[in-house]
């Protein structure tokens, strides 16, 4: 996960308990164990929270957080986007571009 920040609700909505320390291996451990290939380049973490994401004209939302992988995110969102748009996402705080739209999903790719 080196371009997605791993924050605590990231680690609370797959399974680990916010308020236990843990060893970072203990943590990538839990991570690479719950890694979802489905045949992708990139596996992903499913996930499920709500966050908040912005654009840069201004416009706010609420989206769901539903997986995360090295490379970007996919959220459930009730804006209308297109292919192209740039999302800032609060948690895990990222800027990320719209690279698909499928059946009111959305795969973001982060902006490096």
């Amino acid at each position: 996960m080196a371009l997605v920040a791993i924050t605590a609700n990231t680690l609370a909505a797959v399974g680990l308990v916010i308020d236990t320390i843990y060893y970072m291996g203990e943590i990538e451990n839990y991570l690479e164990a719950h890694l979802i290939n489905e045949g992708r380049s990139c596996p992903r973490l499913r996930c499920k929270y709500i966050t908040e994401c912005w654009d840069d004209d201004g416009n706010r939302w609420a989206c769901k957080i539903v997986d995360i992988s090295e490379r970007g995110l996919g959220i459930v969102i009730s804006a209308t986007l297109h292919i192209g748009n740039i999302l800032n996402i609060t948690d895990p705080k990222t800027r990320a571009r719209v690279v698909w739209i499928d059946k009111g999903r959305i795969g973001l790719r982060v902006c490096n």
